[in-house]
């Protein structure tokens, strides 16, 4: 980096100060709208205001999700009937019990934010982003036809989910749409919070020139010398 002389021989101090990158990712839709879809979602997204998140990889949200669906197909083999409706009610609840991750998400590493402010989401988000898979296993309590409704409506409705997650731009998924929310690597957001700064510290310039130090300091948080 450059750094013009300014004041030779005045004896002043004078910093300047220069982040990485211009501005950290924005949790706000407006960001992405500008962008024709934000910087990871420009093509082929149904969210046209885009996300300051890329998309979560496909495998670790299928293994968190058959998780977390063995994990509910315990409770009908346990307690009959109370045991499947404890097991919907799993299913729509799951993503707001550890701080917007599952179980199954807690063991892939991924989470679920709500996108409008980049926030965990709470147990609202979770039962509205889960209600179409929930969906499909409350079919099996209907009378006669469970088995059928759950085999013909209840799968084509978890296949078309699977879908939307493997080919959206965001991996975004009906229930998503529904809830504003977006599946990320939990590493992405530990790289949002720790965001290096370069500063250049100009110090008081002499006869035989002029000299830089330049500090590396995360967040922006340390000070000059």
């Amino acid at each position: 980096m450059r750094v013009r002389p300014e004041g030779r021989g005045t004896g002043q101090h004078k910093v300047a100060s220069k982040c990485l990158s211009d501005e950290p990712p924005s949790h706000h839709p407006q960001s992405g709208a500008q962008e024709g879809g934000g910087p990871f979602g420009k093509h082929f997204s149904a969210r046209r205001q885009g996300s300051p998140y890329p998309k979560a990889e496909v495998l670790p949200r299928l293994l968190a999700k058959l998780t977390d669906f063995i994990l509910a197909s315990f409770l009908p083999a346990a307690a009959g009937l109370p045991g499947h409706i404890l097991a919907v009610l799993y299913l729509l609840f799951a993503d707001g019990i550890l701080h917007g991750q599952s179980p199954g998400k807690k063991l892939m590493g991924i989470k679920v934010v709500e996108l409008p402010t980049g926030r965990d989401i709470d147990y609202r988000e979770s039962a509205l982003r889960n209600f179409p898979l929930a969906l499909a296993l409350l079919l099996l309590l209907v009378p006669r036809f469970g088995d059928l409704l759950f085999l013909t409506v209840g799968a084509s409705l978890v296949a078309f989910e699977a879908w939307q997650v493997a080919t959206d731009k965001l991996g975004l998924r009906l229930g998503d749409l529904l809830a504003q929310t977006q599946v990320i690597d939990t590493k992405i957001t530990t790289a949002v919070q720790v965001r290096p700064v370069l500063k250049v510290i100009r110090q008081g310039t002499t006869s035989a020139g002029s000299a830089a130090q330049v500090l590396l300091e995360p967040n922006g948080t340390g000070r000059a010398p």
